[in-house]
């Protein structure tokens, strides 16, 4: 080709009639020109994404551009920072899981009533907080008493005034889809229990 270029393209194909017509392609303006490789993947909403291929052309050619289901936006560009290619790229649904459970602080540096401080490192998909209390050391009467929506890395809460001299926290994550019609799994591990008693006696409570 003069000059030379890379495009992905879409064919209709009669396999009857032994025919193909184009129907539609991309071509990058300016032009990107993989010498191997590549692939294009048309997603489960119309968004196409189309890899570039190109062994060792660092800088000038990103290895990944996303389209709109029109395919004329590009909604995403990825480039290595180093000398690398890409022989093949998809794009899937996925979300970060843990074997360990959340991390859960109760912080008494407020004006009373105190706050929880919850993250879950690693845990991509958390959608909000379910928030258990319990006035017995062995938790035998712990029960939900809110659900909180997630907002940042770590989520902060107030929690509602219990004027106990024994009470107990803990927390466990909320997950939603990160593509519509995933099914994710929901994360069931627990969080340790925190002290929140209203003198910070543990000891007196056991």
């Amino acid at each position: 080709l003069v000059p030379k270029y890379s495009r992905a393209v879409e064919y209709a194909v009669d396999e009857t009639n032994r025919v193909a017509h184009k129907v539609w392609e991309y071509r990058h303006d300016p032009d990107y020109y993989g010498i191997a490789t590549g692939s294009v993947q048309r997603r489960d909403n119309g968004n196409t994404v189309i890899n570039w291929g190109g062994l060792g052309i660092y800088p000038t050619l990103p290895f990944l551009t996303e389209l709109d289901g029109h395919r004329n936006e590009v909604l995403l560009q990825m480039a290595f920072k180093e000398d690398y290619g890409a022989y093949r790229v998809t794009r899937q649904p996925w979300w970060g899981r843990s074997k360990q459970p959340p991390t859960v602080v109760l912080n008494r540096d407020v004006p009373f009533p105190y706050q929880l401080h919850v993250s879950y490192n690693g845990v991509t998909n958390v959608v909000s907080w379910e928030v258990f209390r319990s006035t017995a050391a062995d938790g035998s009467d712990e029960g939900k008493i809110i659900e909180v929506p997630k907002t940042r890395f770590e989520t902060i809460m107030p929690l509602p005034v219990v004027m106990s001299e024994c009470v107990w926290y803990r927390v466990r994550a909320r997950a939603g889809p990160i593509d519509a019609g995933t099914t994710v799994p929901q994360p069931s591990i627990m969080s340790e229990k925190v002290f929140g008693g209203a003198t910070g006696r543990e000891e007196a409570c056991s």
